[in-house]
């Protein structure tokens, strides 16, 4: 009896294995930047959020631009695994251009799974996304592609929001 539920056990382990394997493989990822809002009583609970999920949950970075009135911050997250922070809490994050690259210093937040992006950072890659150029970021283990793909629109959209 204690044999047979340990191969039954050992063969639902190796398919899930074999599932994540199959679906992290994947190369085909369709992503839209997604506008989200909450409207609340008090004009400064209001905010909006424009953000772009990762293609990868293991190793990729969910973007959020937050705007919370009027106040549009870049937060970078991660899904699995905690960023690994310097002692004075900051993690290099780095900006992959066609034609170039750059890093900053980033703030790790409270729980190791958010960023807060430089300003500087944020105002490059936004200015990118909005002359359609992909941004590819890499933070530690982590990395994704910022796609310019409908992100022009929808970033005007967040800033006609009243906060």
């Amino acid at each position: 009896m204690v044999t047979i539920n340990t191969q039954i056990r050992k063969r639902a382990y190796l398919a899930l294995f074999l599932a994540i394997i199959i679906t992290s493989c994947n190369s085909t990822c369709v992503r839209q930047w997604e506008l989200t809002t909450i409207d609340a009583d008090c004009p400064a609970t209001t905010y909006a959020k424009l953000s772009l999920q990762p293609c990868n949950y293991f190793n990729g970075l969910e973007a959020e631009l937050l705007d919370c009135g009027g106040n549009v911050r870049l937060y970078l997250n991660a899904r699995t695994l905690l960023f690994a922070a310097s002692s004075d809490g900051t993690i290099t994050l780095q900006l992959h251009f066609d034609d170039y690259d750059l890093e900053y210093q980033a703030d790790v937040l409270e729980g190791c799974q958010r960023v807060l992006a430089p300003s500087e950072a944020q105002q490059t890659i936004i200015s990118a996304l909005l002359n359609n150029r992909a941004v590819d970021i890499t933070i530690g283990r982590y990395q994704t592609t910022l796609t310019p793909d409908n992100f022009t629109c929808s970033y005007f959209q967040l800033a006609t929001i009243k906060s």
